[in-house]
């Protein structure tokens, strides 16, 4: 999952993800960039998610916090290119950067160029980042308010074409997780390609249409 915490000092007890190893533990990974080993046990696996879990819910209840930060860098990312623009043509008056450039204004426009990219670039990232955040959030909110709605879907013998116009992908790892008894909403599934807004409403769309229409089929669509 993403990194949600709001201060510097809550990345040290904040838990980004966990690997299983053949060995028969688990790397923790926390958000300060510290990795811990633990056993793969029955029990450590269930403190981890349930800390992910918690995780999560206070990230939805900061929701408008990330939504801010995503709005405050559509808007500064291209000022900042603007602003690093004026101040690249502010130094090409210089007269050292006069006699170094010449009348060459291929070279000056180049260097203002670049000037203006490279004061965009870090607000750029930072906007790609809190984007990301976003919209696993949005996933995260959707999950919550639709997972009983989605099992219903997935486990009831009536929704037999409850994988109509899913990704293969998806249809396979569904597939999989329920054979083996997993729960798929459980957070630690976030980035599978099932847990996505457009995966799920197709399901949720697919109950809906069974509950409406009553149709009978004789085998699973293949589409």
């Amino acid at each position: 999952m993403k990194d949600y915490t709001i201060t510097k000092d809550e990345k040290k007890d904040y838990i980004i993800d966990f690997v299983e190893s053949d060995n028969g533990t688990y790397t923790v990974l926390f958000a300060d960039g510290k990795k811990y080993i633990v056993s793969s046990t029955d029990k450590n696996f269930d403190i981890l998610v349930k800390q992910q879990e918690a995780q999560a819910q206070e990230a939805v209840a900061n929701y408008s916090k990330f939504t801010v930060k995503r709005d405050t860098g559509r808007v500064l990312t291209p000022l900042s290119g603007i602003a690093a623009g004026v101040g690249g043509y502010a130094l090409s008056t210089l007269p050292v950067v006069q006699n170094a450039v010449g009348d060459n204004p291929v070279a000056l426009a180049v260097g203002i160029g670049t000037i203006a990219l490279l004061g965009a670039i870090p607000f750029g990232s930072k906007l790609v980042r809190d984007s990301k955040k976003v919209n696993e959030l949005k996933k995260i909110k959707m999950r919550d308010e639709k997972v009983d709605r989605l099992n219903q879907i997935l486990k009831s013998e009536e929704y037999k074409n409850r994988y109509q116009g899913l990704k293969q992908s998806s249809k396979e790892r569904l597939s999989e997780l329920l054979s083996d008894g997993a729960n798929p909403w459980s957070i630690i599934y976030i980035d599978e390609p099932y847990f996505d807004l457009e995966q799920m409403q197709i399901l949720l769309d697919n109950g809906d249409i069974q509950d409406t229409f009553g149709f009978e089929y004789t085998k699973r669509s293949s589409k």
